[in-house]
């Protein structure tokens, strides 16, 4: 009987996989496109509803108690897939792909300049820690290439990419979000003048006309 319960459980775990795999397959998997993280997160969540709606409409055996250890085994097995399918999504990213080199430059630049007025200012012990800043960037991007392309020393190209890409994410990517906002709104006024001035044309037309 045990055998005969673990069997129907496991038939029923193995549907509701299933589902979760087929529906992720056809929103981020193989040739689909890039789509945001947060976007991911939203079809991840909705799928597993689904997937949890064809686990419990199936008929098992063994009672509530035996069927709730195969739903934890397929929650479990879930955010193993959905682990797999977020790492495979992020490699679609081009900005990831380039973002260690990107936030490099930006630094190594932002530096440069750093050291480029400190030396017209004659403050040279800031210019020479900004220089001496600037190759230890240099010698970061050389072990970062290295670790990318030959396979070796993987744990600090690892290191390397989050040290960048938390960087970015507290020190840029909040500057960008701003120039972003304020780069729309500047856009919609002018939009919104440019359609009043079209709107206002007919009628001044007609009242000279008058």
């Amino acid at each position: 009987l045990e055998v005969t319960i673990e069997a129907n459980n496991l038939v029923s775990l193995a549907s509701a996989k299933e589902v979760y795999q087929s529906e992720m397959e056809a929103r981020c998997g193989g040739d689909k496109p890039y789509i945001n993280d947060q976007a991911l997160e939203m079809e991840h969540n909705r799928i597993v509803e689904i997937a949890l709606n064809e686990f419990e409409s199936m008929k098992k055996l063994g009672g509530e108690k035996c069927s709730l250890k195969y739903r934890d085994q397929l929650l479990s097995d879930i955010e193993d897939l959905y682990r797999n399918f977020k790492a495979h999504n992020d490699g679609k990213n081009i900005f990831k792909a380039a973002n260690t080199p990107i936030t490099l430059f930006v630094m190594w630049s932002l530096l440069y300049i750093l050291s480029q007025v400190t030396s017209l200012l004659m403050l040279y012990p800031i210019a020479n820690l900004a220089n001496l800043l600037m190759w230890g960037l240099v010698i970061i991007g050389g072990t970062w290439a290295y670790a990318k392309y030959s396979g070796e020393i993987s744990s600090i190209g690892v290191s390397i990419e989050n040290f960048t890409t938390n960087l970015w994410d507290i020190c840029f990517q909040p500057f960008l979000d701003r120039v972003v906002e304020q780069g729309s709104e500047v856009v919609a006024k002018h939009t919104m003048k440019r359609l009043n001035s079209v709107a206002s044309a007919p009628w001044q037309e007609t009242k000279k006309t008058r």
